[in-house]
């Protein structure tokens, strides 16, 4: 499945959800709130893989130093 249908139907289905969890929602205050939620999700997952980038430079700064001092 090509990148955009898998954004189209993602998207959709967050659409979808946010309807179903706002009782008598308009559409558009669905839409608003499928958007708030995808941009929650996008910037959780920003500061998870910032975390992991952190935590794989500290553990190679360790090794470069332990193999820097143990030839």
């Amino acid at each position: 499945m090509a990148q955009p249908e898998e954004l189209a139907i993602y998207v959709s289905k967050q659409v979808e959800k946010a309807g179903a969890a706002a009782e008598a929602a308009s559409k558009f205050d669905a839409l608003i709130l499928a958007v708030l939620n995808i941009a929650n999700d996008y910037f959780e997952m920003r500061r998870s893989r910032q975390d992991l980038v952190r935590d794989i430079d500290e553990r190679c700064e360790v090794l470069i130093d332990y193999l820097g001092n143990n030839p």
